[in-house]
């Protein structure tokens, strides 16, 4: 029993300095391992490296319960708010949209509460500026349900382009006994392929 105690306490021993040896060997290598340089090597990579910012857009794929297609729609919010008198609301939000429904693009403008001046066969327009480019008019056609809050705007392709390819959007907008207004949508980011 005793040389068993001694045998157990001489491997306990050995276990330990193997122990201590690795932990020695560990600290070697990581000292060794490291510079002095590479603080200031991984500082300037940091600094060199782009950060890219979120993108405002919100990605949605939505199933057509009667036809059994999806459609893909992608949002961004107006970084401000308007005020309409009664009996419309204050601080109104809205957003510009994209969908594909049956291959077809669309370019939306919505709105929380109010409502649109409309538009028949494009008779409106809205003026549009993307970023520091020229303001364009694109007319747009009011929703075939009669909604009043929502718009559809023509040349969609071509708008689906500059949006892509800028970062902010102005777009001017008629509205039903308050005259134009503008509206600021940070649009960096949007992803579509369709």
């Amino acid at each position: 029993m005793e040389t068993t105690k001694r045998g157990m306490s001489k491997i306990f021993k050995v276990g330990c300095l193997s122990i201590v040896l690795l932990i020695v060997i560990i600290i070697a290598i990581i000292i060794n391992g490291t510079s002095k340089d590479e603080p200031e090597q991984l500082a300037a990579q940091v600094e060199s490296m782009e950060v890219e910012q979120p993108s405002g857009w919100v990605y949605e794929d939505v199933n057509d319960e009667m036809t059994n297609k999806t459609f893909r729609y992608a949002s961004v919010e107006s970084t401000n708010t308007l005020d309409f008198e009664f009996p419309y609301d204050k601080n109104v939000k809205f957003a510009l949209a994209v969908r594909n429904l049956n291959n077809q693009n669309d370019v939306m403008l919505l709105a929380e509460s109010c409502q649109f001046m409309t538009s028949v066969m494009n008779s409106e327009y809205c003026r549009i500026k993307f970023d520091d480019a020229e303001v364009e008019k694109v007319y747009f056609n009011s929703a075939e349900d009669g909604s009043t809050n929502i718009i559809f705007f023509s040349n969609q392709d071509k708008l689906i382009s500059k949006i892509k390819a800028a970062e902010k959007v102005m777009i001017e907008a008629p509205f039903y006994m308050a005259g134009r207004k503008v509206l600021y949508f940070d649009v960096k980011g949007l992803q579509w392929e369709k």
